[in-house]
């Protein structure tokens, strides 16, 4: 269904214009999301319903990573300090939600390189956005904020990337390890915004612990990790800690790139039921009576995890504490899940 049969259908539909609209929507007042789930489990859980998106292309960088710009309706969604949530309502002079994905289209990861937008029109910057890392059952791991154009037309947005912000190890070692930038022109109308279809979840599912299916056809990863039985190395067993899901796996020797001779402890933090990797977060495991830190490392076999290389294979199992819970913006479905997160006792190896 579209935005305009959804919002008919629901209290939503308030009368007056639609300023993020350009006054161009008669009936509607301006798209709020879906209604939030009421009952909502310190999990991940299925929201009220799901949007579809658009896309304004793709682009290559100079230092081989791929990067895409797509958009939906805005959205409201939770950044995230610490332990703590802040809800980021959608402003009436909203336009649109702009998301951005970069990744390495070698080896099909997304890469962890913060970006920032700028909206430019007749050369002329006009705007500049933060470009929040994020969560969402649909779009996976990805950039994106909440953002204003003045009116219809054309316009540029060049998205600058940051360095890649984690280690990188195996055939990512030493890559995309300077800034880098795209731009991408765009022909903004917003019905493009407008006839985006929405569907519904029923309502006795909504609130349910389960997740909606990952974007399929739209270009991009989004950012799954490796299946706990495609891991290489040994496995020492898994668990789950607020709802997040730990996979540990025990190598003979570190991937290439990170220094240090003697077993590696590669531990994998990912969302129940679609695997999205939980990026941002700090971890450490108590190995003995030693206490290591996990470094945040991106690697084209174990893919995105938490890894240190230990003085020798253990005795007995490792004990995981994610000491800061994930540190990214959440949408709707996430925004409960991963913040009380106990540690995990892994199995011993052998």
């Amino acid at each position: 269904m579209q935005r305009r049969e959804f919002l008919a259908g629901t209290s939503m539909a308030a009368g007056g214009l639609a300023a993020g609209c350009f006054g161009l929507l008669e009936t509607e007042s301006v798209w709020s999301g879906a209604p939030l789930v009421e009952d909502r489990p310190e999990a991940v859980y299925l929201p009220a319903s799901t949007e579809e998106m658009g896309s304004y292309g793709q682009a290559s960088l100079e230092d081989g990573a791929r990067a895409a710009l797509f958009f939906t309706f805005p959205h409201r969604f939770w950044t995230v300090t610490g332990s703590q949530r802040s809800r980021v309502e959608v402003a009436e002079s909203d336009t649109m939600h702009l998301m951005v994905s970069v990744w390495d289209p070698e080896t099909g990861l997304v890469l962890p390189r913060q970006p920032r937008a700028t909206v430019i029109d007749g050369g002329e910057p006009i705007e500049r956005y933060q470009v929040w890392t994020m969560i969402a059952q649909r779009m996976g791991y990805h950039f994106g904020n909440n953002v204003e154009l003045p009116g219809e037309g054309s316009y540029d947005v060049r998205v600058a990337f940051d360095p890649v912000g984690v280690r990188t190890a195996g055939a990512l070692a030493g890559r995309f390890d300077t800034a880098d930038s795209a731009t991408f022109p765009i022909e903004f109308d917003s019905d493009d915004v407008t006839d985006l279809d929405v569907r519904e979840i029923e309502q006795a599912r909504r609130g349910e612990r389960a997740a909606s299916p990952p974007m399929q056809g739209m270009g991009p990863p989004v950012g799954q990790t490796p299946a706990a039985d495609a891991l290489p190395g040994q496995a020492l067993g898994s668990g789950t800690t607020g709802d997040a899901d730990l996979v540990a796996r025990l190598l003979g020797a570190p991937p290439d790139g990170i220094d240090g001779t003697g077993p590696y402890l590669a531990v994998s933090l990912r969302t129940p039921y679609n695997r999205i990797a939980l990026a941002n977060a700090s971890l450490a495991a108590r190995v003995g009576g030693t206490a290591l830190d996990l470094v945040e490392t991106i690697d084209d076999r174990l893919g995105h995890h938490y890894g240190t290389v230990l003085a020798g294979e253990p005795a007995e199992g490792p004990t995981i504490t994610v000491e800061t819970p994930p540190q990214v913006a959440r949408h709707d479905g996430y925004e409960t899940a991963f913040f009380d997160m106990s540690p995990v006792t892994l199995s011993p190896p052998g």
